[in-house]
């Protein structure tokens, strides 16, 4: 597991205030194991010392070895020689499972809150994916996300997941106390799915202090798997860019939802400082996709507070998935409006005034592959009217990726072409949106079909590059 000092950021880094706040049985080592299943696991009617079951929720919790056995000896859940716990015992969700705690910490202004919670990958089972709160007693949210469909630590292991939150002078709940919420993901109920959660970390230092009414410049990132960022696993950066990973800009802060089409549910982040995103990416890594160079360039290159808003949808298609106008694309193109403008309102509720200042697009391999891609320059000027439309801002600028066909997968479509031409057509008929290309990355892909870490951090400085041109 990583330690909670490589997942804080800079703004934590460089200060010597950082404090942690009092958890109560943090590590769940509090209770002992007891039962026909014990030394094992104990699923329990109460919960964990310290903790409560939330009201309303159901489901099972309980509390689980991971290096005990149960069979001949053998390691049921976990092998013996584990990583990544804190102790003997964590904590275990199915059904939905939740639990709570209030902290003796009031909500405090212009502070910086930085959440930590190990999450384990079992020999067996299924994954059912966790969600973890930051709000306080009135319900004022702080910052949440959730990892669902793939996690962050290797099977048999434990690996720690975290992210920053920013108060500004006046936010909501101001002086409550703070509680952390601990679940399996809500929408995976089935028996076999579990989470397995372990020692939970709460930071806090001050934060400079800005206005009470703060404009905030927003970018919105959409596409499919290559803007989610599907391969790029944030260990695998070079040196030369570690720094995206390790010490994002403090001034840019992130929203995403995203996942690949044929998951379940998606993995979603509330604004929250710009940082690697954790599970739900097409490996046992912490990822990201452009965002993560995008929105520390651009914070530095306009010296000042920016929003990257992220909604990736992995397989999707323009037409079958991503235009209002279809009729089994309208619930995709709902979700990402509904999410753009709930991020928009969460940036507002904090104090900050959001001005929208573009959207840059990464998808069109899937149209690339039939029919759609002769439609492709029709459809996005549609998409293109439509949001602007949908969001109020007729300015908006969009800035369209190129398709690489230069990728393995890619190479024998004529749809690349299709796909590509369609974009310029957008950009040649519209002053507001920019062709950006990217053909001339043509080896070290991290598939057949997907960029690698170092090539994601790449589109995202030229994206940046792309918008401050413009200025």
């Amino acid at each position: 597991m990583k330690s909670l000092s490589a997942l804080i950021p800079l703004v934590l880094a460089t200060t010597a205030a950082a404090r942690p706040v009092t958890i109560v049985n943090p590590g769940f080592e509090a209770d002992a194991i007891a039962g026909e299943n014990a030394p094992s696991f104990e699923a329990r009617a109460t919960a964990p010392s310290g903790w409560s079951y939330v009201e309303g929720v159901g489901g099972i919790c309980g509390l689980l070895d991971p290096k005990a056995s149960t069979a001949a000896g053998k390691p049921d859940f976990y092998p013996p020689a584990v990583t990544g716990t804190e102790g003997s015992r964590v904590c275990f969700f199915f059904k939905n499972g939740a639990i709570r705690q209030t902290l003796g910490e009031k909500l405090a202004p212009n502070t910086t809150y930085t959440l930590s919670v190990a999450s384990g990958t079992r020999l067996k089972g299924a994954f059912g994916g966790y969600s973890i709160v930051l709000d306080t007693t009135s319900g004022a949210l702080v910052g949440s996300w959730t990892g669902a469909n793939h996690n962050i630590a290797k099977p048999g292991s434990f690996a720690a997941t975290s992210r920053s939150f920013t108060t500004g002078p006046n936010p909501p709940g101001l002086g409550e106390s703070l509680r952390i919420t601990l679940a399996q993901e809500p929408g995976k109920p089935d028996a076999d799915d579990y989470a397995d959660l372990d020692d939970v970390r709460l930071m806090a230092v001050s934060a400079a202090t800005r206005p009470t009414k703060c404009p905030v410049d927003v970018f919105f990132v959409a596409g499919q798997s290559n803007a989610h960022g599907w391969k790029a696993d944030a260990t695998a950066l070079s040196p030369n860019n570690r720094h995206y990973a390790d010490t994002p800009d403090s001034r840019a802060l992130l929203a995403y939802r995203e996942r690949n089409l044929p998951e379940p549910v998606d993995c979603t982040g509330s604004i929250g400082l710009l940082g690697v995103q954790g599970a739900g990416f097409g490996g046992y890594f912490s990822g990201f996709g452009p965002e993560l160079s995008l929105g520390s360039d651009l914070a530095k290159g306009v010296n000042g507070r920016v929003a990257i808003i992220k909604y990736a949808i992995g397989s999707a298609g323009l037409e079958q998935n991503f235009i209002k106008a279809h009729p089994t694309a309208k619930p995709h193109y709902e979700a990402m409006l509904a999410h753009f403008r709930s991020s928009l309102a969460e940036l507002q509720k904090q104090g900050l005034e959001p001005q929208m200042k573009g959207l840059f697009w990464l998808q069109g391999e899937t149209d690339s592959g039939g029919g759609e891609a002769a439609r492709y320059g029709e459809n996005m000027k549609r998409f293109i009217a439509d949001l602007r439309v949908d969001l109020g801002a007729p300015q908006l600028r969009f800035f369209l990726t190129e398709i690489n066909g230069q990728m393995p997968a890619l190479k024998p479509r004529a749809g690349v072409a299709q796909v590509n031409e369609g974009m310029k057509a957008c950009a040649a008929a519209d002053p507001l949106v920019r062709f950006i290309p990217v053909s001339d990355i043509d080896s070290g892909f991290a598939d057949a079909i997907h960029y690698s870490a170092d090539q994601e951090i790449e589109i995202g400085r030229r994206w940046a590059k792309a918008w401050l041109g413009t200025k």
